[in-house]
């Protein structure tokens, strides 16, 4: 349950409310709007099934550096990993850091985007501060015990999936939506000839997979997961098939609330389809739910992402002391901080 939690509260992040607007642009149908989330979550199926198999066969900490090491070697191990340090995990945790700021902001009646500090051409946002007090939070909790962590982890998903469930449920049973968005007569078809459809589809997954990313963290901490010849397998499959049932729900309340055309207009269509769905004070508690879901999904990355940096310090080829485990939390102190550092330097900038 914990490598669960952890997947499916990792994944589902920011995307899945914000991606709809550029996947409505592109594919006009509800039935390609909807179905897209399908295909992408068939897709993520496959590239989970070769990651149980290796994660079952190497499973120990910092996963496709494990794989990439055994299949081709120590230097591109090595640059997979100073990608992740670099840009992909610590990109990743700013940008859902920053989103948590911005979203929970007007939960407590602040402007995320208010100027605090300016310097020349740099400026220090609200978003920005409640950004990294959440990394620096994390951080600290996943530092000072593994349990600590997976707890945390485990409520806010937990949390997350209450918010959606009640989200689905009311906004489904509202009587302010209509089943007419899926109809004909609600939407220009769109020409189904390859010329259109091909490249339409393509920009659609760029959207999707970036919804469905980070299911790769199980592999991260497969040293420290419980009989991980079961559980990192059966922990893939349920968390994308969950994920992906969630995903087409939710597409699918965005259709009931307005039609196609209205929600590529909208950036953050989940606060715009709780306003028609219920009235326009509803925003505030969806800004709230995002806020909650970009905190889940920060928690994650930082609990998995210093494991790849521990792995590639026992191998020699990080700081030696980042291979260290604190004697008293039995965790990799200080790859947890480095993985914390470089996220609130995205963070600022």
């Amino acid at each position: 349950m914990d490598s669960v939690l952890l997947l499916t509260g990792g994944i589902i992040g920011a995307g899945v409310f914000l991606t709809p607007k550029d996947i409505a642009g592109v594919l006009h149908t509800p039935a390609w709007f909807i179905g897209i989330w399908a295909v992408g979550g068939a897709i993520v199926m496959f590239g989970c099934l070769a990651f149980a198999e290796l994660g079952a066969m190497f499973p120990e900490a910092g996963g496709p550096y494990i794989y990439l090491r055994e299949a081709y070697g120590s230097f591109i191990a090595f640059l997979y990993g100073w990608m992740v340090l670099t840009v992909y995990n610590s990109g990743g945790i700013a940008a859902l850091a920053v989103g948590f700021g911005e979203y929970f902001a007007p939960t407590v009646k602040l402007d995320g985007m208010a100027p605090l500090l300016v310097i020349g051409p740099w400026m220090l946002t609200c978003a920005q501060v409640l950004g990294v007090l959440c990394v620096a939070g994390l951080t600290a909790i996943n530092v000072y015990g593994l349990r600590r962590g997976a707890i945390l982890q485990d409520i806010s998903s937990w949390m997350k999936f209450a918010a959606i469930g009640i989200f689905l449920v009311l906004g489904i049973f509202s009587s302010k939506g209509s089943w007419a968005h899926f109809s004909h007569t609600a939407y220009q078809p769109q020409p189904l000839d390859l010329r259109t459809l091909g490249p339409a589809l393509g920009v659609a997954l760029i959207a999707v997979f970036w919804g469905y990313d980070s299911w790769t963290y199980i592999g991260w901490v497969a040293g420290e997961v419980k009989e991980p010849k079961r559980n990192i397998p059966r922990s893939l499959v349920i968390s994308i098939l969950v994920v992906g049932g969630i995903y087409v729900l939710m597409n699918v309340l965005y259709v009931y609330a307005m039609p196609i055309a209205e929600i590529a207009q909208h950036e953050t269509i989940a606060k715009a389809a709780a306003e028609r769905l219920f009235s326009p004070g509803a925003g505030i508690w969806i800004s709230a739910m995002i806020a909650l879901s970009s905190f889940g999904a920060t928690s994650a990355a930082i609990l998995a992402g210093g494991r790849v940096y521990y792995a590639m310090a026992t191998d020699g080829l990080f700081f030696q002391r980042m291979g260290v485990v604190h004697p008293k939390w039995r965790t990799p102190a200080f790859s947890l901080i480095v993985a914390g550092v470089f996220p609130t330097n995205d963070s600022f900038r």
